[in-house]
């Protein structure tokens, strides 16, 4: 459902909701500015939306509450997106779709793998895959936050795996927050393999959770040549965290089922695009 569908009916309820205590400003004035963000630009951060109206944050946390209440939105982490819009986190353990894909993108990436490289290998099912595929006698030094990655190299007796310590965040089985953010200022590898949970229509790349946003945006800059896996499914999508933009990165490879999707695509563009 569009999220304009509803905002006439805002206006009948305007006598009804208080006027903000700061801003002066009625709440259905905020409430159909509010829905013009998400329109517009596909999420709105309440921070920001404080600002703009001078008011407090739980004012806007309160106009979003309502506005939830009523259909029009879905709530998120630091702000909101449009009912229907949001894309889950799916525990890691539950990403089993598109396997065979995966897999084909996976063998690809595992061609850019040079013998006595240092990579970087992010958390995630695509990534996961290439753990296993590596030969055991590939020698590679392997950073990476995933514990699963971390726990399948344990058996490639040519790798050596540095595992990145933090927080644990249950739903991908990775550390992330501030121990494992000050860990990677101190890296720098030359293959950093990451993965993404949306790619927008113009190219950026956001995440669900603030502390994957934070990891995310670290490892784009942490490899000399930086590649991305992603399958179908995460283009033409929006998470609420933007942490890049497909600019940031060195290869793209997708599968072949996105062509048409990657093509479509304005805005950022990576460097190389590989299709599996």
């Amino acid at each position: 459902m569009q999220v304009f569908a509803k905002i006439s009916n805002i206006a009948v309820e305007e006598k009804r909701m208080p006027l903000a205590q700061h801003s002066g400003v009625s709440a259905s004035k905020r409430s159909r500015w509010l829905l013009e963000q998400l329109n517009n630009a596909g999420a709105v951060n309440t921070v920001d939306a404080a600002l703009h109206w001078g008011c407090s944050r739980e004012t806007i946390r309160k106009d979003l509450v309502a506005l939830e209440a009523q259909g029009l939105i879905r709530r998120a982490h630091g702000g909101a997106l449009p009912a229907g819009s949001l894309t889950p986190e799916a525990p890691l353990e539950s990403r089993t779709s598109h396997l065979e894909e995966k897999l084909r993108i996976a063998q690809v990436a595992l061609e850019y793998l040079e013998e006595g490289a240092t990579v970087f290998l992010e958390s995630g099912t695509t990534t996961g895959l290439i753990a296993s595929l590596i030969p055991p006698d590939f020698r590679l030094t392997v950073v990476t936050n995933s514990l699963p990655i971390a726990h399948t190299l344990m058996s490639s007796p040519g790798v050596t795996c540095h595992f990145v310590g933090g927080k644990m965040r249950r739903v991908t089985q990775a550390s992330a927050g501030y121990w494992a953010l000050r860990e990677l200022d101190d890296l720098a590898v030359d293959i950093a393999v990451l993965g993404t949970n949306a790619i927008s229509e113009s190219g950026e790349l956001s995440t669900p959770d603030t502390d994957e946003a934070a990891m995310k945006a670290r490892a784009v800059n942490l490899g000399y040549r930086r590649i991305l896996l992603a399958d179908h499914s995460k283009f033409g999508t929006r998470a609420l965290h933007r942490y890049g933009t497909l600019s940031d990165i060195s290869v793209l490879i997708t599968g072949k089922e996105a062509t048409d999707t990657v093509e479509s695509i304005t805005g950022h563009h990576p460097q190389e695009m590989r299709f599996a």
